[in-house]
This record gives structure tokens, sequence and C-alpha cells, in this order.
């Protein structure tokens, strides 16, 4: 695993000459020690993955899930079945990253984008095909199979599946429960009136493939929930759906409990605190979800605070709904959609930046952070970058954490051939140990002391060369 960190480059001395290295290596240490702790660490990837018949434009890494040793990642744009029918991989990483199985649907059309959404639990896999057109043109659709064998389980429709549902969206998997979004559903109002396109989402059984509920936004037939679904996830008894469009597109989340799952219970309708999204359009907040125990993260690709469509991602409190923290990356730009993917596992939120462009325009990146308290207190440790990293491949489309590994995925990679997009693995992506030396004021006043050394070494050093 390559680790590179940003200081070193910065405090590179090649070239220079010794009094002018010492100088400088005092001015490093004095930055790294009176500023604000936390200096982006960039972190590399272990293992890079691709498709083993990759394919112009088939955009491998537009979804990824990963659970213990096993990861799947989805290529919406493949062409196996047709123009754009997609697929989706399952690796085995017990066995080095290598490529287990090949997820195809039994009756896969041209156009299904099968793949657009992945997840994983054990030895089961959840996929989507949001524009599946059996019931009317994207109606949607969603599969359940075998990770090992590949062999499909089940083939995941609602009761009431029309056209333009876009069922299928997005997908979450845990235990015998499989949540599926579908942010177009039209449906009849608590009022009685027509929520077009407000969204829900499904619960299935996960062994039978047998619906268990609907979820609806009790807001949903106002408009407020527009594409509600849009982004789902699981833990326990607890579900989240984003609403990345709620009102008019400032977005927001709910939760629902479904610890008796045929009569889920919603409990809260998440927004930020800082109120910033009331009015906004295009913040996406409820773009991105993911939940692990306690902590719910939610990704505003199109906030505005540092820059505009900087991005941002929330932390939140599922017992309390309290808003926790606020996340941003050390290094925002304008337009690095910050928060348009998000993944949390215990302690660590992995949170991805396809737009940034460290390695050139859209090159993309990814963050980590780790709280190391009850969630109010979250530190960036990582900057996640493809070693082979380049312009428009827009690595962190996608990302997921889980057991210590991320994944992330990156859709226009051009390893093998044009757009045919990878995947990239980080194991253990936790900080190493570093020692502190006391609170900012006395790491500045000490600094500020080795910085006059250095100098003084300088003037010392010239004098003797002058008397010389």
């Amino acid at each position: 695993m390559a680790r590179s960190v940003s200081l070193v480059h910065m405090c590179s001395t090649n070239g220079k000459s010794r009094p002018l290295r010492i100088i400088y290596w005092m001015t490093c240490l004095f930055w790294m020690m009176g500023a604000s702790p936390g200096f982006t660490t960039v972190l590399n990837e272990t293992t890079k993955v691709q498709a083993f018949d990759p394919d112009p434009g088939v955009r491998f890494g537009n979804a990824v899930a990963i659970d213990d040793t096993t990861a799947v990642v989805g290529s919406h744009f493949d062409n196996d079945n047709g123009i754009n029918s997609g697929s989706a991989y399952v690796f085995d990483l017990a066995a080095g990253g290598n490529p287990a199985v090949k997820l195809l649907p039994s009756d896969g059309a041209a156009g299904d984008f099968f793949g657009s959404s992945v997840a994983v639990d054990g030895n089961t896999v959840l996929v989507g095909a949001w524009r599946k057109s059996d019931n009317g043109i994207d109606a949607g659709a969603a599969y359940l199979f075998n990770a090992t064998t590949g062999a499909q389980i089940a083939r995941l429709l609602p009761t009431d599946n029309n056209a333009d549902d876009q069922f299928g969206y997005s997908v979450a998997l845990r235990g015998n429960l499989a949540l599926v979004g579908a942010r177009a559903d039209d449906f009849l109002g608590i009022f009685g009136t027509m929520g077009h396109n407000a969204g829900s989402a499904y619960l299935f059984d996960a062994t039978t493939g047998v619906q268990i509920a609907k979820f609806v936004a009790s807001d949903g037939d106002t408009f407020d929930s527009y594409n509600f679904g849009e982004a789902v996830a699981l833990d326990g008894d607890i579900v989240i759906i984003g609403s990345a469009a709620d009102s008019l597109g400032g977005g927001a989340a709910y939760l629902f409990n479904v610890a008796t799952p045929a009569t889920p219970l919603e409990l809260v309708k998440l927004q930020p605190a800082d109120g910033s999204f009331s009015l906004g359009l295009g913040v996406g907040f409820g773009g991105a979800v993911s939940i692990s125990g306690n902590i719910a993260v939610v990704g505003a690709f199109g906030d505005d605070t540092n820059l505009n469509n900087a991005g941002s991602a929330y932390v939140f409190d599922v017992t309390t709904y309290a808003q926790l923290a606020k996340l941003f990356p050390d290094d925002p730009e304008m337009d690095d959609s910050f928060g348009a993917a998000v993944g949390i596992t215990e302690t660590t939120i992995i949170v991805g930046s396809a737009q940034d462009d460290d390695y050139g325009i859209s090159s993309g990146s990814a963050y980590v952070f780790e709280s190391d308290d009850d969630g109010n207190t979250w530190t960036q440790d990582f900057k996640l970058l493809a070693s082979d990293g380049a312009a428009g491949d827009q690595f962190g489309t996608s990302v997921a954490i889980r057991d210590g590994t991320a994944i992330v995925g990156s859709i226009l990679d051009d390893d093998t051939v044009s757009g045919s997009g990878s995947a990239y693995l980080f194991e253990d992506p936790v900080p190493p140990a570093v020692p502190t030396l006391g609170p900012p004021g006395m790491r500045i006043g000490l600094a500020a002391l080795l910085l006059g050394f250095g100098v003084a070494m300088v003037t010392i050093q010239r004098q003797r060369a002058t008397s010389s």
C-alpha cells in the first residue's frame, strides 16, 4: 500500500543549498506543528479491480458495495444483453481481488441499466435495474443473486409497478430484508392528491422475494418529498430514505423503524440544522445516505457553504435525531460535488468527491473521516486518490466501506479501453498514530523557537564562511 503525505512534497529540499535546507525544514516544522492539525494525508489503493471483459464506455464502478471479503461492482452500460443492458461483478477479496462471477439477469434487455445500484450482505447480492421496461418504460426491477455461484435467486417487482417508477434506482440489503427505492413513483396521497414523481421505496423478504411493505413520505402528496427513494440504506431496525429534490431541491432524509417490517413507522424527517436548504435549489441533501448503528450520514453534493457546489455531508444520531456534525474536506474547491456518495461503518465515514481536480479536471477523490467519541467530533484522516488518477476518471462516483475495507468507483478510468471504468480497494483506512506536542498555543510557541534556532544557525554558518 503506497502512502504519501503532502508535507513531504511541500518540504522537498532537492536542489537547495544547505542554509536554505535548514530554513526550509524549520519552516515546514513550524507549519506542521503550529497550523491546524489534520493536514491532508493521501492514501493510495491496495488493489485495483476491473472487469475481465472490459468494453468502451461501460462505466464499471458506477455502483459499489462491500461486505467482509466480497465486493460487488456495477457496470450499468455493459452490453452483454444489448446496448446498456448492464451487468455487475462479484470479487473475492480473500483471493486477491480476482473476479469471482459476473451477474446477469435471466431477462436482461437493452437499456435496462442493470447494475445501476448494488448491495451485498453475506452471500446475497441485490442489483437494481431502474430502466427495466416490462411494466412500462422505466418501470424498473431489482434482482437477488447468490454471490458465490452467480445464480439468480429472485426478481423483485412491487405489486403496483408502473411506467416511469424507476424502481431499482437505489438498493440496500441487510439480513433477510431487501430495500429498493423507486424515486419517480406516482401515488395517491393521504389527502387524495396525486404525488407526481414523489417517489417511494419497498421492503422485500430477501429469501423469498415477497414484498413486505411500501414506504412513502407522510408529506409526499404535497410534492414536498419529490424523488423520495433516490437513496436508501438500512441497518438493524432503522431505514433511511433520501429525497434529494425535497423542498424545491434542498432535500431531506426520512427515518423509519422496521422492527415490525409489515408496518414501518416513520420516525422523523431529517433536514440540516443550519437551515440553508429550506429554499435551496439543487443542493441535493439526501442524494446519498448511509447508516451504521446509531449514526447516519447524508450527502449534500450541491452545498455552497464553502464554494459553489463544493458539497458537504451531515452526520445524525438516529436515536435522538440530532445533527452531530457537518463534514467538509480540508481542501474544498468549486464544483467538487463532495457528498454525492457516502458510506459509513461504525466510526468511519467515507465521502466521494468525483469532480475533484487533483490529477486534472474531474479526476476525483474520496475522503475518510474518523470519530473517536460518540460521533460528535469527526476528523479527516485521509484523502483517497488513485495512484494512476487522470483527468476525467471521476474517481469517487461511488463509495462503500465495511469491515475495515473501502471501495471507490472510477467510472471513466481508461486503463484498459476508453471509459471502461475501474474500482479501487483501500485496506484498513485508519490513521497512523501521531504523537501530539500539546495544545495549539504551545505547539506554535515551540515551533517559533525552532524556526528562530534555524535562522540563527544559518546566520552563524554564513559568518563563519565570510571570516574564513
